[in-house]
């Protein structure tokens, strides 16, 4: 298990060592779930743009990247949509990663 310092308040210093266990590991576990929804919302709207750009152009992202890559599509459009198109993958694919790992920490 890895470890944190943390300053604590002057006010919650004076209880046992157990209290401010419990209550670090209580404001943890509120944090990660809070932080559940914050990821989840991201996801959902990568998630949009990812649908955007593969119903404009009829095609997966890996379909369009190799379009681009054999210079089929060739043009500043095609290139800064393909810029957006491979952010937007790239942030989902962490975003999940993320998710998958604050949500193990919340199983039993």
């Amino acid at each position: 298990m890895g470890e944190i310092i943390l300053d604590i308040p002057d006010v919650l210093s004076g209880l046992p060592k157990k209290e401010q266990a419990l209550l670090m590991g209580r404001a943890l576990r509120r944090a990660v779930e809070d932080r559940v929804v914050q990821v989840e919302e991201e996801i959902r709207e990568g998630q949009e743009y990812l649908v955007y750009y593969k119903d404009k152009y009829g095609l997966s992202f890996e379909e369009y990247e190799k379009k681009i890559n054999d210079l089929e599509l060739v043009g500043a459009d095609y290139q800064e949509d393909y810029n957006d198109w491979y952010f937007w993958t790239e942030c989902v694919q962490r975003a999940q990663q993320v998710l998958n790992t604050l949500r193990q920490f919340l199983s039993p």
